[in-house]
C-alpha cells in the first residue's frame, strides 16, 4: 500500500512513485536509553512501592476494620476485591487520557487521588466512605499512576527495556517488604485513622515524583530522497522533514505498530524543489514499516493528515477472532481461575500464623518474605524468559502450578520453618507468573491481535480478582478456619497450569512453540 503527500505541480505532471526504507530514515532524537530516563525510573519504582504499598496492606487493616465497625471477613474482602478490580479495568480511561492530554497529566491526577482518597477516612470514618475512598477513588489513582509509568519508561528505555520493566514491577515485591512493617508499626502507635492520614501524606509524594515524567518527542529526517521525473525534471527535495508526534508522547518510531489510540498522527509537510519550487508528491510505501493501514486526509492549509483506516483489519482485530481461538480462551479461564486464588494468601498469610500460635512480630515476617521472592520471581524469571534457549510457555506454566503448590503447602504448615518455606516459594512463583504473563500472550496470537487480547486477558483478570477475596472470605466465616481458604486458593492456581497442557495436544501449537 502506498500514500501520497502533497499536491501536484502546476503542469499537473505526474510524479514517479518512491520508497522511503526503514535504512533511509533517521532518527533525530533516538530514545536515551538511559540520561533523565533513570531519574524516571527511580521516581516510577518509589511511586510503585508506595502506591502498591495500599494493596499489601489490606490484611492488616482488615483486621481493625472488624473490631471497629463489627463486621466480617466477607464483607470486608470485597475491600480489595473492588480495589484491584477497578485498578485493572481503569487502564483503558488512563490510557485515553494519556493520549489525549499526556502521561504526566494522568500519573499527577492518578497521584492526587491516591493521596486523597487513602487519608479521607480520617476526617469521616465510616465503613462506606472506606469502600468509596479506600478502595474504589483509591484503585482509579492505582490504575492512573501504574499505566503511566509504565508507558513513560517505554519512551526512555530501548535496548534496556526489559530490564527496566522488572526494576519497575520489583517495586511491588519491596512494598510487600518495606511498607508493611511500617504500616504495621504505624496501626500499634497510633491506630488504623492516622495511619491512613499518615500514609496518605506519604503517597502525596507521588505527584513530587510525577512531574519528573518529561516527555519524549521523536522526529525522523529522510536523509535521501529517491524520487525521479521521469520526464527530465531533476529538481531535488531540499529538506524533507518527516515529523511524527503522539499525543501520547509514547515511543512511536516508524518500526513499531500503531497503538489502540486512535489519535495518532501523522503531519507531512510540503516541500518545493530547488530549481522550479514547483511542489512535489512524496510517497511512502508505509506497508513495511506499520501494520495498520493508514489513508490521508486533507486539511484547509494544505497540509496531509494521515488516519487509521481499519476497513482492511477487520478480519485481523477485534474480539471476533479472540473468541474464536480455542487455545487463547483456554488461556484466558486459565487468568480466571488464578487470579480467583490470587488475593488470599496476601491477605491471610498473617492471620492464619497467629492462629497457628505464631508471635506478631514473626508473623508479620512471613509477609515480607513474600515481597522479598516476589523481587527475585519477577527478576529471575524475567531474565530467565528472554533468554532465547529457554521457552517462555513451559516456564510460565511451571511458575502458575508451582505457585498453586506452595498455597496448598501452607496447609501442612505446622512449624514455622515450614511457613517460611511456602511464603517465599510462593512469593517467588507467583512474581513469576506475573512477569511472564504478558509474553505468554505474544506466544499464543499474532502481534497484531497482542494489545487487544492483553486487554481481554487484563479484565478477565479484574473479574478474578472481583470475586476472588469475597469467595475465600466467605468460607473463612462459614468454616471458621483457614484452611479451606488456602486449599480452595491453591487449587484454583494449580487448575490454572493444568488448563494450559491442553494446549499441547495442538500439532500446529506445538510447531509454533517449537515442541516438535
Amino acid at each position: 500500500m502506498t500514500i501520497k503527500f502533497g499536491e501536484k505541480n502546476e503542469s499537473e505532471e505526474k510524479i514517479s512513485k518512491a520508497e522511503i526504507d526503514k535504512e533511509d530514515i533517521k532518527n533525530e532524537n533516538e530514545i536515551p536509553d538511559g540520561g533523565w530516563g533513570w531519574m524516571v525510573l527511580f521516581a516510577t519504582v518509589v511511586m510503585r512501592m508506595l502506591v502498591s504499598g495500599v494493596y499489601v496492606s489490606f490484611g492488616l487493616f482488615i483486621k481493625e476494620f472488624i473490631t471497629e465497625f463489627n463486621s466480617n471477613q466477607t464483607i470486608l474482602s470485597w475491600l480489595v476485591s473492588f480495589n484491584q478490580a477497578i485498578n485493572l479495568g481503569i487502564t483503558p480511561l488512563a490510557s485515553y487520557l494519556g493520549a489525549k492530554i499526556s502521561h504526566r497529566f494522568v500519573a499527577l491526577l492518578g497521584s492526587v487521588i491516591v493521596s486523597t482518597s487513602f487519608a479521607l477516612p480520617y476526617f469521616v470514618p465510616k465503613l462506606w466512605v472506606i469502600f468509596l475512598s479506600g478502595s474504589i477513588l483509591n484503585g482509579i489513582g492505582q490504575g492512573f499512576v501504574y499505566l503511566s509509568s509504565t508507558v513513560i519508561l517505554t519512551t526512555y528505555f530501548d535496548k534496556n527495556l526489559s530490564i527496566v520493566l522488572g526494576i519497575y514491577a520489583s517495586g511491588f515485591g519491596i512494598a510487600s517488604f518495606a511498607m508493611v512493617p511500617l504500616i504495621s508499626s504505624l496501626i500499634e502507635s497510633f491506630g488504623w485513622r492516622l495511619t491512613m492520614l499518615i500514609y496518605g501524606g506519604c503517597l502525596s509524594l507521588c505527584i513530587v515524583l510525577a512531574l519528573t515524567f518529561k516527555p519524549v518527542k521523536f522526529k525522523f529526517r529522510k536523509i535521501e530522497d529517491k524520487n525521479e521525473n521521469p520526464k527530465g525534471d531533476e529538481s531535488k527535495v531540499n529538506q524533507n522533514e518527516l515529523e511524527i508526534e503522539s499525543l501520547n508522547n509514547s515511543n512511536q518510531t516508524l518500526e513499531s505498530k500503531v497503538t489502540e489510540s486512535e489519535d495518532i498522527q501523522f503531519f507531512v509537510r510540503d516541500h518545493e524543489a530547488n530549481e522550479n519550487e514547483n511542489k512535489i508528491t512524496t510517497v511512502i510505501d508505509i506497508d513495511k514499516l506499520n501494520p495498520v493501514n493508514i489513508e490521508p486526509v486533507s486539511d484547509s492549509k494544505g497540509y496531509q493528515e494521515s488516519k487509521p483506516n481499519e476497513s482492511n483489519n477487520k478480519s485481523k482485530l477485534g474480539y471476533g477472532p479472540l473468541f474464536r481461538n480455542p487455545i487463547f480462551m483456554l488461556f484466558v479461564l486459565s487468568n480466571l481461575l488464578f487470579f480467583l486464588g490470587h488475593d488470599n494468601t496476601y491477605i491471610y498469610t498473617k492471620l492464619k500464623a497467629t492462629e497457628s500460635g505464631v508471635s506478631e512480630s514473626k508473623a508479620l515476617i512471613l509477609l515480607t518474605l513474600i515481597g522479598v521472592g516476589n523481587v527475585i520471581g519477577r527478576l529471575g524469571f524475567g531474565y530467565l524468559g528472554s533468554l532465547k534457549r529457554v521457552n517462555v510457555y513451559f516456564l510460565y506454566v511451571a511458575c502458575v502450578i508451582m505457585t498453586g503448590g506452595n498455597v496448598l503447602l501452607s496447609r501442612v504448615a505446622f512449624t514455622y520453618p515450614v511457613m517460611v518455606l511456602y511464603t517465599c516459594g510462593f512469593g517467588i512463583f507467583i512474581g513469576g507468573s506475573i512477569t511472564l504473563n504478558a509474553f505468554v500472550i505474544t506466544k499464543i496470537l499474532n502481534i497484531e491481535q497482542f494489545s487487544i487480547g492483553l486487554a481481554m486477558t487484563s479484565f478477565v483478570q479484574a473479574m478474578g480478582l472481583l470475586g476472588g477475596a469475597p469467595l475465600v472470605g466467605f468460607i473463612y466465616d462459614t468454616t471458621k478456619t483457614l484452611n479451606w481458604s488456602f486449599i480452595v486458593s491453591g487449587s484454583f492456581m494449580i487448575c490454572s497450569g493444568l488448563l494450559l497442557i491442553f494446549p499441547l495436544f495442538s500439532r500446529e501449537f506445538r510447531k509454533k512453540q517449537k515442541f516438535c
